[in-house]
């Protein structure tokens, strides 16, 4: 028997390995993906419900002007959680003679993204600014979770918005108390 490992059992050890790393982050309304070990939105009525999303539906035609907020918490009560939220804008259709066009306009995130939809890409820092100076801090979504998990302050569903609302503590340079939040994309200006 030969000492070198087969690719295959190569590939399966870092998919193992992989998985061990995204798994302590995954919080409701996320999954892991298969086949590419990345972290998804769960693609159901009951997944969008559990992230926070809200969904704004409009009817596309000049004689309509129907505007639709779906309720998802309503929706999963009602035993369509598992369904995707395709299904729902089929029922939500009209009758109109020469066909419906309510179509979905936006899919938001209230409280802004979670801080789990940027594990994925390594290269993403989070910045947090203070209100009041121009002290700021960048750290990796993966830190950031770890903090507020030990905290006990939020976990890999916080929103970005509403991350600086759960940093405690004053500011280290003015004494301030308020912050703010952004996401650094890999080739952000001002990013070290």
């Amino acid at each position: 028997m030969s000492a070198n490992l087969s690719r295959s059992k190569r590939d399966e050890k870092r998919r193992a390995a992989r998985l061990a790393e995204l798994k302590p982050f995954l919080v409701p309304g996320w999954q892991i993906s298969s086949d590419n070990l990345r972290v998804v939105a769960v693609a159901t009525v009951l997944g969008f419900y559990q992230r926070g999303q809200e969904m704004l539906l409009k009817c596309g035609r000049r004689d309509c002007h129907r505007r639709v907020e779906i309720d998802f918490r309503a929706a999963v009560q009602a035993g369509r959680g598992d369904q995707p939220p395709q299904h729902l804008i089929q029922a939500l259709r009209c009758g109109h003679w020469d066909g419906c066009k309510l179509e979905e306009v936006s899919a938001i995130y209230p409280k802004g993204v979670p801080l789990v939809a940027y594990l994925n890409d390594k290269d993403v820092l989070i910045a947090i600014a203070c209100e009041q100076c121009p002290a700021r801090v960048l750290l990796p979504p993966r830190a950031i979770i770890e903090r507020l998990k030990q905290a006990r302050r939020g976990d890999g569903s916080t929103g970005i918005l509403e991350l600086g609302r759960r940093i405690r503590g004053p500011c280290r340079r003015c004494g301030g108390r308020e912050f703010r939040s952004e996401v650094l994309p890999p080739k952000a200006p001002g990013r070290r």
